[in-house]
């Protein structure tokens, strides 16, 4: 970090920012997938790069502090929900001549599981 707490980064050859010891990161200095997602040192996902703002940034809430308390539950419903709710869209747009009332309990049935 230098003296206004902004991460020193380096771009390789083909312009991924690395850190220090040559893992890849985005602008803020989070280390990220090949997809961009932010992953923890053993390469497990900690946020999707659709949750990330414009800049690359965690999202206020989670650095703020005040979902300190189960966290990972709330972030793992958080990403189901959304996984959710794509499903839906998708079934939604594949399937508009299906009867709505059969789409209602299908969506019921989804809520369900989580």
């Amino acid at each position: 970090m230098d003296p206004l707490g902004n991460p020193m980064l380096q771009k390789t050859r083909d312009g991924y920012l690395v850190d220090s010891k040559g893992r890849r990161v985005n602008p803020k200095g989070y280390l990220i997938d090949e997809h961009g997602n932010i992953v923890n040192k053993r390469k497990g996902k900690v946020f999707d790069k659709r949750l990330l703002e414009e800049d690359g940034e965690i999202p206020k809430v989670f650095r703020a502090g005040l979902l300190r308390k189960d966290t990972h539950d709330s972030f793992s419903q958080l990403m189901s929900e959304i996984e959710d709710l794509e499903r839906l869209q998708e079934m939604e747009e594949q399937h508009q001549h299906i009867d709505p009332r059969i789409r209602e309990k299908m969506k019921k049935r989804m809520e369900k599981e989580n």
